[in-house]
C-alpha cells in the first residue's frame, strides 16, 4: 500500500518541500542597467530644449531685427522731412534776406549814382543846348536870342560860349527847370525834366 501511495505523490508532481528546494537553486535574472537609459533621454531632452531654445532666440532677434529696420526706415523718413522743412525754412529766409539786401544794395546804388547821373545828364543837356545856340547865332545875324531857364544852367552855358557868342544872347532866369530857347517858331528846350523823371524810375 506505501508504495501505491508514493506512486500517485510521483504523478502529481513534486512535493512542496520539493519545489521549495528547486525555487532556491535557480538564480534570479539580472536587471538591466537603467543609467544609459537615463542618460540617453537626459541627452535628448537637453537637445530638444536647445533646439527649442535656439529657435525661439532666433525668433525673439528676427523679431527684434524686424523692429529695429521698421525704426530706423521712420527714423530715416523723419529726418528726410527734417531737413525738408529745415531746407524750406533756410531758403525762404535766405530769400527774404537776399531781398532785404538786394533792396538795401539798390537803395545805397541809386543814392550814388543818383546825384553822378543827374549831373552828366545836366552837362550833357547844357553842351547840346550850346551848340544849339551857336548853330543858331550864326545863322541868324543880327538876332536876339533869348534864353530862359533857372539861373545855374543859365551860368552854366554862360560858362561854355564865348565872348562873341555870349554877345547876341539874353538870359532870362525864370523859375521853369529847362533852358528854352525859342526864335521864328523853332523852339529848342534841354528836356531835363523829363530825363531826371526816367532817371527816377530806372533807379526804382
Amino acid at each position: 500500500m506505501r508504495s501505491n501511495v508514493a506512486r500517485h505523490l510521483r504523478e502529481l508532481g513534486p512535493t512542496p518541500a520539493a519545489n521549495a528546494q528547486t525555487t532556491a537553486a535557480v538564480p534570479a535574472p539580472a536587471l538591466p542597467d537603467p543609467r544609459p537609459a537615463i542618460s540617453a533621454a537626459e541627452e535628448d531632452g537637453y537637445r530638444r530644449g536647445r533646439a527649442e531654445a535656439t529657435a525661439e532666440a532666433e525668433a525673439a532677434i528676427a523679431a527684434l531685427e524686424a523692429r529695429l529696420a521698421e525704426a530706423e526706415a521712420l527714423a530715416t523718413r523723419e529726418r528726410a522731412a527734417l531737413a525738408e522743412a529745415w531746407t524750406a525754412q533756410l531758403q525762404a529766409g535766405l530769400e527774404s534776406s537776399f531781398g532785404a539786401l538786394e533792396a538795401r544794395l539798390a537803395e545805397r546804388i541809386s543814392a550814388v549814382l543818383k546825384p553822378v547821373l543827374t549831373e552828366q545828364l545836366v552837362e550833357r543837356a547844357c553842351d547840346a543846348f550850346a551848340e544849339a545856340v551857336r548853330t543858331l547865332g550864326c545863322g541868324t545875324a543880327g538876332a536876339a536870342l533869348i534864353v530862359e531857364g533857372p539861373q545855374e544852367l543859365l551860368d552854366r552855358l554862360q560858362a561854355r560860349l564865348s565872348a562873341s557868342e555870349f554877345a547876341a544872347i539874353t538870359l532870362a532866369a525864370t523859375p521853369r527847370p529847362d533852358l528854352r530857347l525859342e526864335l521864328n517858331g523853332t523852339v529848342i528846350e534841354t528836356q531835363l525834366a523829363r530825363m531826371h523823371a526816367a532817371l527816377e524810375e530806372a533807379l526804382e
